[in-house]
């Protein structure tokens, strides 16, 4: 049986650019009607040199891909959630890249989502509607 899933995903830099940066993930598993249940979730440092909170929420995404695609249940649609417009309309190929190493992060989330084969759409929502991630990324 194949599930529906949310990835909802956040980063923090402080100060940004250049400070301390973290990110949190969280994958809920949607039942018919409105009602979720939590599969998954996640938080940790920021590695790079410099940071940013861009990069945070790049690193966010690709944390709780890589964990979803190690998961071994069909997935039947995953809609990724966030509240950075810019992540999620360069994972769309809707704006492109303007730097590089954001484009290597794209790469690699788009690079997961294509050998999973999953379908799935992109959702921007406000940051009080991504405040669980938000809090997860605060952990980080």
């Amino acid at each position: 049986m194949s599930v529906c899933l949310i990835l909802h995903f956040d980063g923090s830099c402080y100060p940004n650019p250049g400070g301390r940066a973290s990110y949190g993930w969280h994958i809920d598993v949607e039942h018919a009607g409105s009602s979720t249940d939590r599969l998954a979730d996640g938080h940790g440092a920021v590695t790079d040199n410099p940071t940013s909170n861009n990069i945070a929420e790049w690193r966010g995404l690709e944390a709780g891909l890589r964990w979803l695609s190690c998961w071994r249940s069909p997935v039947e649609h995953l809609t990724i959630v966030g509240d950075s417009q810019l992540v999620l309309n360069q994972l769309r190929g809707d704006w492109r890249c303007k730097k590089a190493h954001l484009g290597k992060l794209r790469d690699t989330c788009q690079k997961i989502l294509s050998e999973a084969g999953w379908e799935w759409t992109a959702t921007w929502v406000p940051r009080e509607q991504n405040a669980e991630a938000d809090a997860l990324a605060a952990i980080g």
